[in-house]
C-alpha cells in the first residue's frame, strides 16, 4: 500500500490546543486513509502562537520540515490570527494610529499578506511534484473577537479592515499559485459574515472544541475528495 506524506503548518488549531490529539489534522489524516486507501505520515508542525514571520522562517530554516515538505502528498496551512493580536490590542485602547483609529491594523495586514504570499512561493518551490494538494484555511473570524466587535460597534469596520483585507488577499494569492482555499469563513460566520456558528468552539472563545475539529476535519475532506455533503452541528444552547 502507497504510504502518503502529510504536512500540517500553522499556528495552535492544528497543534490542538485544548483538545491535544482530538484535533482536525488527525481526524483529516483518517479521512485520506479511508478515502485515498494509503497509509498516512503526519508530520505536525503546529506551534500555539506561531505568526506567520515565525512560519515563513521555519519554512526558510528547518531542514526536516523542508525535507518533508519536498516530498509532500498533502500540505495543509492554518495561520493569520496571531499577526493581529497585538495591532487589535492597540485599537481597542485607541493607540494604534492615523485615520479612524486603524493605521497599526492596515500595516500588520500587509506585513501578513506579504508573508503569505512568501509562505505560498516558498511551499510551492519546495513541493518536487506539481500534485501535491495544498489546502490554505481563510480561518474565520473567532467568536471571542466577533462578541467584542459587535458590543463595541466596531464589527462592520474591522471585519473589512482587520480580516477581509487579507482574507481576499490570501485567496487571490493561492488561487493563482494553484492552492485550494478552504472555505471557513461563510461556514462559521454565516454567508454574510454578521453571525457565529455555536457548539464548535472551546469557553475561550477562540480555540475550537472536539466537535469543531471535527468539521474542520469534514470541511478539508470536502475540497480535497470533492464531496458534497458537509455533516455541520446543530446549535447548542
Amino acid at each position: 500500500m502507497k504510504t502518503w506524506i502529510y504536512v500540517a503548518l500553522g499556528d495552535s488549531t492544528p497543534a490542538g490546543f485544548g483538545v491535544g490529539d482530538d484535533n482536525y489534522v488527525t481526524y483529516f489524516a483518517e479521512y485520506l486513509r479511508q478515502d485515498f486507501k494509503v497509509e498516512v505520515d503526519v508530520y505536525n508542525y503546529g506551534h500555539s502562537g506561531e505568526t506567520t514571520s515565525e512560519l515563513l522562517d521555519d519554512l526558510q530554516t528547518n531542514n526536516k520540515m523542508r525535507d518533508y515538505i519536498e516530498n509532500s502528498d498533502v500540505i495543509t496551512i492554518w495561520t493569520g490570527w496571531n499577526d493581529m493580536r497585538s495591532p487589535l490590542s492597540m485599537y481597542q485602547a485607541g493607540l494604534c494610529g492615523g485615520k479612524e483609529n486603524l493605521d497599526c491594523i492596515r500595516e500588520a495586514v500587509d506585513r501578513l499578506n506579504t508573508n503569505m504570499v512568501a509562505i505560498f512561493d516558498e511551499i510551492r518551490n519546495l513541493c518536487s511534484s506539481n500534485d501535491t494538494r495544498i489546502i490554505a484555511a481563510d480561518t474565520a473570524i473567532p467568536p471571542a473577537l466577533f462578541n467584542t466587535w459587535v458590543t463595541s460597534g466596531w464589527l462592520d469596520l474591522l471585519r473589512v479592515e482587520a480580516y477581509e483585507a487579507w482574507r481576499e488577499h490570501l485567496v487571490k494569492a493561492a488561487r493563482s499559485r494553484g492552492i485550494t482555499v478552504l472555505q471557513t469563513y461563510r461556514v462559521f460566520n454565516g454567508p454574510d459574515g454578521n453571525e457565529i456558528l455555536e457548539g464548535v468552539i472551546q469557553s475561550d472563545g477562540f480555540h475550537f472544541n472536539q466537535k469543531g475539529h471535527i468539521l474542520l476535519a469534514d470541511l478539508h475532506r470536502q475540497v480535497i475528495t470533492g464531496l458534497e455533503k458537509i455533516n455541520i452541528p446543530p446549535p447548542t444552547n
